[in-house]
């Protein structure tokens, strides 16, 4: 019954694809990310930090934006010459510029510093979405880890968590696990690609031990 639910609730959750493989337009929370299409930059609260979870290859942006320098695990400070401690900081300054004008970022990055800026694009120019039917029966692009609420889907090649689905789940909150972790590590296998750990998922055995690692986070299970 609670796997059944379960499926039921993804079907609200499925996004068409966009860049390349696709990039799921991954739906979460205004406050838990934020993402910036023209390079496919995945930008999430890290605690009180706004920091860059992802972003895309230059081969799978929009046309001049190849040379945008943002990098993951950069930390937003400014936007715009002003400060920002949100996502809806963030969403609002883009919101109000005019197509064309500077997105200006200050970011720190480690010990250093730097403005990073890029051109708002056309609505038009950004990647279209459209009307997708999953079938439960073809997850190519997700794994759900069942009894645990953990939907990773492929976003452009690399295995990162879609969504969510259960807020009250010991072991996923104890992990600190959230949407855009990226997946790095499957029982000592290192991860690159969603391919790589699809297939890897697929071998274990029902009952059989799963150790997986987003980066420094770890959830350790029996699969179901």
């Amino acid at each position: 019954m609670k796997t059944c639910l379960l499926l039921f609730v993804i079907v609200f959750l499925f996004l068409p694809s966009s860049y390349s493989q696709g990039k799921p337009d991954i739906k979460f929370n205004s406050d838990e990310v934020y993402q910036l299409q023209e390079i496919g930059a995945m930008i999430i609260m890290d605690k009180d930090k706004i920091k860059v979870q992802f972003v895309a290859p230059e081969n799978h942006r929009l046309p001049g934006y190849q040379n945008v320098d943002l990098k993951k695990d950069d930390i937003i400070m400014m936007v715009n010459d002003k400060p920002v401690k949100k996502l809806s900081d963030l969403k609002e300054t883009y919101e109000k510029l005019k197509v064309g004008k500077d997105f200006k970022l200050h970011v720190k990055r480690g010990k250093s510093t730097i403005t990073v800026v890029l051109k708002k694009a056309d609505p038009k120019d950004l990647p279209k979405k459209h009307p997708m039917h999953p079938d439960f029966n073809k997850m190519d692009n997700k794994v759900l880890l069942v009894g645990y609420g953990v939907l990773i889907g492929n976003i452009n090649e690399k295995p990162m968590i879609e969504k969510l689905l259960m807020d009250n789940n010991d072991l996923v909150n104890k992990a600190g696990l959230k949407g855009g972790d990226l997946l790095t590590n499957i029982n000592g296998i290192p991860i690159k690609t969603f391919i790589q750990f699809k297939t890897a998922y697929e071998a274990i055995s029902s009952g059989q031990n799963v150790n997986i690692k987003f980066g420094n986070k770890i959830i350790s299970f029996k699969k179901n």
